[in-house]
């Protein structure tokens, strides 16, 4: 004979008792329950987190968006795809959408499938801003293949630093994308820093090798066995 269980009624408790134990919670877990209802969504906006921004990495073949925490650890991360999957993936409505998701064992990481990662990604990335009140930090962009990368425009218009690969990228498409977005920090075009009067001291990520810049806008690698540091926003 099962042993019975008991409800926990969590939303029965005082507002002050419900935000204590969100504050506990994980990324993830306070993602999961924003998407139950409208008052879970609030209750999660209004919750004290240590969360500090997102963090994006864009390419053709690749998108990844990372929400991070205080000292630049990542503790909820994102992959999109296009695969199609016919078993072990789930539905879950974001913003009034339906997306196709593979949630990954440790629940920290999620696949989304999707044929329009432009339109889908800022949808997620929307929410994230919305129920942790954290803004865009970095964002990683390979324009380089990407059909129509102006499309991705609208999803970081506004962030703290970027790194921008632009090789094959025409002198007037860069000069329309720069007119389109606000980077408040350092900004670097084929590592060149466009943004030359920002803060001097900076970090930013990119793959497979780390940079960073010194005082005198020259780059050096950083050794693969250090630490993975991204941009430090003047907070």
């Amino acid at each position: 004979m099962k042993a019975s269980r008991r409800k926990f009624k969590l939303l029965h408790l005082p507002i002050i008792v419900i935000q204590e134990v969100l504050s506990n919670m994980e990324c993830h877990e306070l993602f999961d329950f924003s998407l139950c209802s409208k008052r879970c969504k609030r209750l999660v906006g209004i919750t004290r987190n240590s969360f500090i921004g997102i963090s994006l990495q864009i390419s053709k073949w690749d998108q990844q968006v990372s929400v991070e925490r205080r000292g630049r650890v990542e503790c909820f991360g994102w992959s999109i795809g296009g695969k199609k999957w016919t078993t072990n993936y789930k539905y879950m409505k974001i913003n009034g959408k339906r997306f196709k998701m593979n949630i990954l064992s440790s629940r920290m990481h999620r696949v989304m499938n999707t044929k329009t990662p432009e339109l889908d990604l800022r949808i997620l990335v929307d929410y994230l801003k919305e129920i942790f009140r954290i803004p865009i930090l970095h964002v990683d962009l390979s324009a380089d293949r990407i059909v129509n990368f102006m499309k991705y425009v609208p999803l970081f218009s506004q962030c703290h630093s970027m790194n921008m690969t632009a090789k094959t990228v025409s002198e007037e498409a860069l000069e329309a994308f720069k007119a389109q977005v606000t980077v408040a920090n350092r900004f670097f075009i084929n590592y060149i820093d466009v943004n030359p009067r920002k803060a001097s001291t900076w970090w930013f990520r990119s793959s497979p090798t780390r940079f960073f810049a010194n005082e005198n806008e020259r780059f050096q690698r950083v050794p693969q066995d250090e630490p993975n540091l991204r941009f430090m926003p003047p907070f």
